[in-house]
């Protein structure tokens, strides 16, 4: 799939460390770093603006430190509104990097000042634990594209998409959205 082509809106792009996403809630709410071009997060409210109003689809291209590419690709995304924690909703899996996202399914975002994840017992967030990247926690993670861009070996305190390279490797990431209506095949 061709993510440059321009009917892909991108709402998270990660390849070189020079944006720092350990952001709180405001702004991953609102959006932060240098778009088009440079590392960012688009913003939870103009996501789930989108997602609301139209059905869409997510692919997640990932690129390890090997040159290694791989691709999620779920034929259902959307987020549920502030007051629901924008909850993630995904749908059915397809690709090459392995489905990292579904432990997540129908959580809430969470980040350092706004703990949502499912950790019992509540003595730490995921977010804090995982060194401040916002995500949709469940208890704690398989998947966190918002970590730290680091490289740690055997650690989930970096940038981590588990069924891709488990908790090794340095990644790049792109997560984008399409209309579900503008996409004949996802495979």
């Amino acid at each position: 799939m061709d993510l440059t082509d321009g009917s892909w809106i991108v709402m998270q792009q990660r390849f070189d460390g020079s944006v720092d996403f350990k952001e709180d809630w405001k702004s991953y709410k609102e959006g932060f770093g240098n778009p088009p071009d440079g590392e960012f997060w688009l913003g939870l409210e103009q996501v789930h603006q989108l997602t609301t109003n139209s059905e869409y689809i997510l692919v997640v291209e990932l690129v390890d430190d090997q040159g290694v590419r791989g691709c999620a690709c779920f034929d259902e995304f959307s987020i549920g509104p502030e007051s629901d924690g924008y909850r993630l909703n995904s749908g059915k899996y397809h690709g090459t990097a392995g489905n990292s996202l579904a432990y997540h399914n129908h959580n809430m975002f969470s980040t350092l000042d706004r703990d949502n994840d499912k950790r019992h017992p509540k003595m730490w967030s995921c977010a804090e634990e995982y060194q401040g990247g916002g995500n949709w926690y469940n208890a704690c993670l398989v998947q966190n594209l918002n970590g730290p861009y680091n490289q740690l070996p055997n650690s989930a305190k970096q940038m981590v998409w588990k069924t891709f390279r488990n908790f090794n490797g340095l990644l790049k990431s792109k997560m984008a959205l399409k209309k579900k209506s503008e996409v004949y095949d996802l495979v």
